[in-house]
């Protein structure tokens, strides 16, 4: 999911099926949005082959999905038990030179 931009006026759009596929978070195609809006506008020109926007339309800034499943990407208790023997060695060569 894409974030929404800052003070975007946003709505749900849902159709006549209530289904979760069928909710867009829209913005409102505004002059005090265009900036934020931007990215987003550009896309949906594209996806929907239009040339202009007119003023005042929707554009969906996200879609939503039922689920996400994200992998987990760092593991810090096996990164940390993996660096202790370095570590504790490092120590004691260390404490060694001191005395």
């Amino acid at each position: 999911i894409t974030p929404l931009p800052p003070r975007s006026p946003q709505h749900f759009e849902t159709g006549q099926n209530s289904a979760c596929s069928n909710r867009r978070p829209q913005a409102e195609n505004i002059k005090e949005h265009d900036r934020p809006l931007s990215g987003f506008k550009r896309r949906y020109r594209k996806a929907e082959g239009i040339k202009r926007l007119k003023r005042g339309a929707d554009i969906p800034i996200a879609v939503l999905v039922p689920r996400v499943v994200l992998k987990k990407r760092l593991n810090v208790e096996r990164l940390v038990a993996g660096r202790i023997p370095r570590l504790s060695a490092g120590i004691e060569k260390q404490l060694l030179q001191l005395d």
